[in-house]
């Protein structure tokens, strides 16, 4: 699935740079990062994957990276979902505000929040008619990150 967002604001409008935001999904509770900390139903088996090898939480979290995989089991089928950031996008690679619980959002604007401000400046300001473009591309497949090929079919989107 393909979304393509033009936002054309009527006044000055500020997107400020911080890690809540971008565009996200949440996953089923099954495909949840496994955590001892969490009562054992429902039973999580989810892994987050980034297109530069980050798992878990902790590793991907705030990373740079042209794409991220979440996938698991539902009811014992082997799924994953990903989403894939543009290239066109400002502040390509988006940064992952990547979760346990099952969040994963590619966020352009959380920038110098998630470089501890080695990056000075995430947010993003439009004046009235100025146009932000978004481009993401979201797939729903059987299996892993690597058996669902979603690094090739990065490379081809990223063509596009």
């Amino acid at each position: 699935m393909d979304f393509d967002f033009r936002l054309i604001p009527t006044v000055t409008v500020k997107f400020g740079d911080h890690r809540d935001g971008g565009f996200s999904i949440r996953v089923a509770d099954s495909l949840r990062e496994p955590n001892q900390k969490l009562p054992s139903v429902p039973w999580r088996t989810g892994l987050m994957v980034t297109a530069g090898g980050c798992k878990t939480e902790s590793e991907c979290w705030g990373k740079a990276s042209n794409w991220m995989d979440y996938s698991g089991e539902v009811n014992g089928e082997k799924v994953g979902i990903a989403i894939l950031d543009h290239p066109a996008n400002p502040h390509h690679p988006a940064h992952w505000q990547a979760r346990g619980y099952g969040l994963f959002a590619a966020n352009i604007f959380g920038v110098r929040e998630f470089t501890h401000g080695q990056i000075a400046v995430g947010s993003v300001t439009l004046k009235p008619g100025q146009t932000l473009h978004l481009h993401y591309r979201v797939i729903v497949h059987s299996g892993d990150a690597p058996s669902a090929k979603i690094p090739e079919a990065y490379a081809k989107y990223a063509l596009q």
